[in-house]
């Protein structure tokens, strides 16, 4: 059934939930979990998940048990389903949202006991599930491409000592779509190696095919190209630029893992750094920052690929709550913002010490700047913040991730030769 058609049908489903959720509680009971609420609201919360997580594929591709974070997706579902039931904000909504949160931690933990009951009800039911045929794609190790640079990206390159280049890569698990990616990278002088790496990913208003945008904000390009800069903290520094129309870099597929997206920013650093001989990069020091939209790219990228980044310093971006880190640290963290931004959202504060402490209850180092400012932005001032640059480059790698490579089964990104066949 369409997701959007399920929606619809939430007043007529909930009507069942007191019958089903007594067949619930017996079935959760054998495994020591029960629901238990006397409660309209909380009944229709926990019968709304089950049904999102039905319709999501959840019970049958086998994932009810796995980490992370999948079954965040039904949050706009269940709200929507509040509101068509008419469940309103207060006690009530609370009550729904507890079943919905109750409902997803106890399939989460019990998926041989839901998946059980469910058989029984698609045998009472006359009900005939076909397992789905689950293929495992070959992921596209990518190739690199020439940049047609313009007459005003030349003057930027120049300006800053920058090389541009494209990164082509068939999405994974997307048929017939291809991401591209754009980047420049610019190589530190008179360095002996090994050197860090330095990602930074842009705003919304500098992504795009057009290079160019990118020095619409050129705080990051000022600082970390400069000789004194470089000085101190000799690096690579490697801007990406997702293609016009990237929605967002912060969330995850559909078996937890890296979106196509992210594989493909992920996949074009690492070719970048394989390709870099003179100085060797040190990928033990491999470091992320962004600014508002590339801020929480930075955040996304550490957590789809843990252990592949030293530190983050993301810059102005959403702030995550701390099940994303997972049971492992991804990384350590220093979150920069301006103090206005988050003077009005308490529980955004509230959100980011808890994540603070599960980053420092992992053994990592997590710290938080707030600069004296009310707008969004907090980049240049974080940038031109020499604390900011040595706490970042103090930072090793403490431990490899299976992802460390671009995957396991594929050779890295080759550079383009003269000749190869075009990006689809």
């Amino acid at each position: 059934m369409r997701i959007a058609a399920l929606v619809r049908n939430y007043g007529r489903l909930a009507e069942e939930t007191k019958d089903i959720l007594v067949e619930t509680n017996r079935v959760l009971d054998e495994h020591g979990k029960t629901i238990r609420s006397d409660k309209e609201p909380y009944y229709a919360g926990v019968f709304a998940s089950m049904q999102q997580l039905l319709a999501l594929d959840f019970f049958n591709h086998g994932v009810l048990g796995m980490e992370g974070e999948p079954f965040e997706v039904i949050e706009p579902f269940a709200k929507e389903s509040a509101r068509l039931l008419g469940i309103q904000e207060g006690e009530g909504y609370k009550e729904y949202l507890r079943g919905v949160d109750g409902m997803v931690s106890l399939v989460k933990d019990n998926p041989d006991a839901i998946l059980a009951f469910l058989e029984r009800e698609d045998a009472r039911n006359g009900v005939v599930r076909k397992p789905p045929k689950i293929e495992t794609p070959v992921p596209d190790p990518g190739r690199f491409e020439p940049y047609p640079v313009s007459d005003e990206l030349k003057k930027e390159l120049d300006r800053y000592g920058l090389e541009a280049g494209s990164f082509v890569q068939a999405a994974f698990r997307q048929p017939g779509k291809t991401n591209r990616v754009s980047y420049v990278v610019r190589a530190p002088k008179n360095a002996s190696g090994p050197v860090p790496v330095l990602l930074f990913l842009p705003g919304v208003g500098e992504i795009g095919k057009d290079l160019a945008k990118l020095f619409r904000q050129r705080t990051i390009f000022d600082v970390a190209t400069s000789d004194d800069f470089q000085r101190k903290h000799p690096c690579y520094l490697v801007a990406i630029s997702p293609p016009d129309g990237t929605g967002t870099l912060s969330g995850y597929d559909s078996d937890g893992g890296p979106t196509p997206m992210q594989r493909t920013i992920h996949d074009a650093l690492v070719g970048i750094i394989h390709t870099q001989k003179r100085p060797a990069a040190d990928e033990d020091r491999i470091y992320a920052t962004g600014l508002s939209f590339g801020g929480t790219g930075a955040y996304a990228l550490s957590f789809a690929y843990p252990g592949f980044f030293a530190a983050c310093a993301p810059v102005s971006g959403l702030i995550f709550p701390a099940k994303r880190l997972g049971d492992a640290l991804p990384c350590h963290y220093h979150h920069l913002y301006n103090e206005g931004e988050l003077k009005s959202c308490p529980e955004d504060v509230a959100m980011l010490e808890e994540f603070g402490a599960r980053v420092r209850e992992l053994g990592g180092d997590f710290r938080a700047v707030a600069y004296p400012d009310a707008g969004h932005n907090a980049w240049d001032a974080a940038w031109r913040d020499e604390s900011v640059w040595d706490w970042l480059f103090s930072k090793r790698r403490a431990t490899r991730s299976p992802r460390n490579e671009p995957h396991a089964e594929s050779a890295e990104p080759k550079p383009h030769a003269e000749g190869a066949e075009p990006a689809p």
